[in-house]
């Protein structure tokens, strides 16, 4: 019984944290710069925006059930502000007290990812 707990545990320990994570947004049609510069055109910074967004995994991040949806929330963010694009975009993964408590509460067994964006929305002057 405990060779098999000691094999259990240590599968566990090896799987943990095996996962990788594309963040994508091919679908934007807006320009997206992590830099401060846009092609050539001048523009003006409407709006900064920060918010959060989460992907889940199964079993420490062996499977994933969903990406970020990183696409969306910065469609989301240029349509709200009437942008035109975003520059210094800057993308860090966090670990909520939510993601900490839901790893705690299923064992790992569901392993949110959650990500801070941050950037600012820009409009082109002409």
């Amino acid at each position: 019984m405990k060779g098999k707990i000691a094999i259990l545990l240590a599968f566990l320990i090896l799987m943990e944290g095996c996962a990788t994570l594309t963040l994508e947004a091919y679908s934007v049609d807006k320009p997206i710069s992590m830099t401060g510069r846009l092609d050539s055109q001048k523009f003006k910074k409407v709006a900064t925006f920060k918010k959060t967004i989460t992907s889940y995994w199964l079993f420490g991040g062996l499977f994933p059930l969903s990406q970020p949806p990183l696409d969306k929330a910065l469609m989301k963010e240029i349509t709200k502000y009437g942008g035109d694009g975003i520059i210094g975009l800057k993308v860090k993964e966090t670990l909520t007290f939510t993601d900490i408590l839901i790893m705690w509460l299923t064992g790992t067994t569901v392993y949110p990812r959650s990500f801070q964006i941050e950037g600012v929305v820009v409009k082109y002057t002409k």
